[in-house]
């Protein structure tokens, strides 16, 4: 009888340890005083720290909520609104942030490895020092990045294409082998990214920072984009395909376009002087210059930039200024420049 009890006993505490481990582990529970479970009200909830390991959150209301350092692996938190949510250093990890509204959300130093972020919204969202290599956050097909600040992350192999990103800042983040093709970048900052293998077919770049770019990783491409006022001096771009590119007003002041493996050579004391030049390391493979055909580069600026060995007969140049230019005998211009340079050189 005594053995019976003992059987009884340890069967009720077994169940009721099951039962408190289902209960942690349900898509309903209580932390902090707050109901955790779809469509809930969790706007300027304080979660900070909390442990929300597979919640279900899905269309939860979660604006301006502080989960700052909370661990939220595993969670489904598809169309939730986090808009001004305190994400810093918090663990999202494998976590289903579809449709969902991050914007002007801050998520510097947050886990995001294998999280889902497909028509996500993070609009104005800061991810300063965030790693994205690897993951499903890689897909980023058509989200909303305006504004949002990506400084210094690796973005490597991402898909952009058709995201708008608007102002966003980009700068010295890796960005090899990225899709943006028709993506929107319309003002954005790109300074010293490194863009080789990158595809910006079709994006908008009017008006976009890009300073000290790097295409030495591959063919990038820029084949019909819009870069009217673009600012692309000091680049490294004798891996670019300017191919149908609007480049009106563009600045490609000391920027790189030729074929050489000894790119700005003969200007090695100026550009010396110059702070956060792309480091280029060719190797064995020799870059295939800039490709121009049917660029509209009119009124652009090229002065003091490397054309040796390109061929721009294909491209628009009336109004371009190319004071200083770095060119040989191999440097095809278009025969109205010529015939300019030319008359030019007769007068004096």
């Amino acid at each position: 009888m005594l053995m019976r009890n003992k059987l009884v006993i340890s069967y009720l505490l077994l169940a009721m340890m099951i039962g408190l481990f289902c209960l942690g582990c349900s898509k309903k529970r209580i932390v902090n005083g707050y109901l955790i479970a779809p469509e809930v009200d969790l706007v300027k909830a304080k979660l900070s720290g909390t442990n929300l390991q597979y919640a279900d959150l899905r269309l939860a209301d979660m604006r301006e909520a502080l989960l700052d350092g909370a661990d939220l692996r595993h969670s489904k938190l598809t169309g939730a609104n986090l808009s001004g949510a305190n994400l810093n250093g918090a663990n999202l990890s494998d976590v289903n942030l579809n449709q969902a509204n991050l914007s002007g959300a801050i998520l510097n130093g947050a886990n995001l490895k294998k999280t889902s972020l497909r028509k996500t919204n993070l609009s104005n969202a800061i991810l300063v020092g965030v790693d994205l290599r690897g993951t499903k956050a890689y897909n980023l097909r058509g989200a909303n990045l305006t504004g949002a600040n990506l400084t210094s992350m690796s973005l490597r192999g991402a898909d952009l294409s058709q995201a708008i990103m608007s102002g966003s800042l980009l700068i010295q983040t890796d960005l090899t082998g990225v899709n943006f093709s028709s993506a929107r970048l319309e003002g954005a900052y790109l300074r010293g990214a490194s863009i080789g293998g990158a595809n910006f077919s079709n994006a908008d770049l009017s008006g976009a920072k890009l300073e000290k770019v790097s295409t030495a990783a591959g063919i990038t491409l820029f084949n019909n984009a819009k870069l009217a006022g673009a600012n692309l001096s000091y680049s490294y771009l004798s891996w670019a395909n300017f191919n149908g590119a609007d480049m009106k007003g563009a600045k490609l002041r000391y920027a790189c376009l030729s074929n050489s493996s000894k790119p700005w050579q003969g200007m090695n004391d100026i550009m010396k002087g110059i702070k956060g030049l792309p480091k280029v390391r060719l190797g064995n493979s020799r870059p295939p210059g800039a490709s121009t055909s049917n660029t509209d580069l009119t009124g652009a600026n090229l002065s003091y930039s490397d054309l040796r060995n390109v061929d721009l007969t294909g491209a628009k140049l009336r109004g371009a200024k190319m004071i200083g230019i770095l060119s040989n005998y191999q440097t095809l211009l278009p025969e109205v420049i010529l015939e300019k340079r030319s008359k030019k050189e007769t007068r004096e």
